[in-house]
């Protein structure tokens, strides 16, 4: 799910400030299927949206990458995307260690959330009173004025979500996720023998939460009286997309503890 996909015949290839990429079919198929399948305008501006994102995402990853002397390619696939280093571009800094992998995690929210600043300085200057805070209810909250161009708004509108709600989603300590990978470093930073399974066994804890949180939200939510199958699945979605996250957990875990014979 997470691993790099095989080519295929139908992929797209280009090249974007001297980084190769790579999209796979299965990548627009997601989007499409996010996207709840709606009005053809809103899917097709939804999908646009997330692939900027997702593509400014793994771009920071490629720019710490270089930073510490590395080269990288991206691939962007079925549940989101990848920065893959290859080679060594000069020899000094090092992308191995601690903080480095911390850094090199982080950069691809970070990228997000610069692209959402800006976005929001932009709209400022052009006088549309965007705002951006912090709730109890829904933990951040934004929205702006809407612009004569219905277009216009709705993909700003997409771009601000994705970029905020996405990139706070990965840094969740959950594994692969980047919040995940930089749990992992420091905790094996802190404690080079248990620390990785320690960040697993956090990352497990996290995964079910959040899945058991999701799933009390949809129960206590009023089911609309009319509901496809492809809408059901939405609802269900992030139940089952922490779910699975918790199941990769359990394996890395168990994995790093001796194998399936061995108790935690």
């Amino acid at each position: 799910m997470f691993a790099e996909p095989p080519e295929s015949a139908y992929d797209l290839r280009f090249r974007l400030l001297g980084v190769p990429v790579r999209v796979h079919p299965m990548f627009w198929f997601m989007a499409l299927m996010l996207s709840g399948l709606g009005e053809p305008l809103d899917v097709l501006i939804w999908v646009a949206a997330v692939f900027v994102s997702i593509l400014v995402h793994e771009l920071g990853h490629c720019a710490a990458f270089r930073w510490y002397g590395a080269d990288a390619h991206v691939v962007l696939h079925g549940f989101g995307g990848l920065a893959i280093p290859h080679g060594v571009r000069r020899v000094g800094r090092s992308a191995g260690g601690t903080w480095p992998q911390v850094c090199i995690s982080f950069a691809g929210p970070a990228a997000g959330f610069v692209l959402a600043a800006l976005l929001l300085g932009g709209m400022w200057l052009a006088g549309l009173s965007p705002y951006l805070r912090f709730s109890s209810a829904r933990l951040v909250e934004f929205g702006f004025m809407r612009l004569p161009r219905y277009e216009l708004t709705i993909l700003l509108y997409y771009l601000l979500y994705v970029n905020i709600w996405w990139g706070l989603f990965n840094l969740l300590p959950i594994y692969p996720l980047d919040g995940g990978q930089i749990s992992r470093a420091l905790f094996a930073a802190a404690n080079p023998r248990e620390g990785v399974a320690r960040s697993l066994t956090l990352s497990l804890v996290m995964a079910g939460g959040m899945g058991l949180w999701a799933l009390w939200k949809v129960l206590r939510a009023e089911p609309p009286e009319q509901e496809t199958g492809l809408a059901l699945v939405g609802r269900f979605w992030p139940v089952l997309l922490f779910g699975y996250l918790a199941w990769i957990s359990y394996q890395a875990l168990e994995q790093e503890r001796g194998g399936w014979g061995r108790g935690w």
